[in-house]
């Protein structure tokens, strides 16, 4: 059985913090996984595809609690974004890997930047590109991939 959880056509891979902050992986793009998400996920199988063929975590309570009674005797952990991104500023540090956001309003997005480069004196940048549907134009995804 591959270490995941399945909820409505979504599978939640890093079950736990360890399983991102282990990983020996060069690039790693984690989807903290609402339920928001899961609904839209529902009616866009790209973005269901996006969410699955990445580290996709459990992010929200109702999500946990439905996981809970599904899997009662499995281990795994609710990881939200909001939460985590601390825990890989500090092993941004202590490795001296780089971290990139990608996504939100702009303001806000260089606020974040700032303010984790500042407290934790590491290499991050951020980016928010004028919205696209996905999939993103060649030139959208290479200006992306570029910063």
């Amino acid at each position: 059985m591959k270490n995941e959880l399945i909820l409505s056509g979504i599978s939640f891979s890093a079950l736990t913090k360890n399983v991102i902050l282990l990983s020996d992986d060069k690039f790693i793009h984690i989807v903290t996984v609402n339920p928001e998400f899961i609904v839209k996920a529902q009616k866009n199988e790209v973005f269901r595809s996006i969410i699955n063929s990445n580290y996709a975590t459990i992010d929200g309570q109702v999500t946990y609690f439905i996981l809970k009674i599904k899997y009662l005797f499995r281990q795994f952990e609710k990881i939200s974004g909001c939460d985590f991104i601390f825990d890989l500023c500090k092993l941004s540090k202590e490795k001296k890997y780089k971290i990139f956001l990608l996504g939100g309003y702009e303001d806000s997005n260089s606020l974040a930047v700032e303010n984790l480069r500042s407290s934790y004196n590491i290499e991050i940048e951020g980016f928010s590109p004028e919205f696209q549907p996905y999939p993103f134009t060649p030139e959208h995804n290479n200006l992306i991939l570029s910063k």
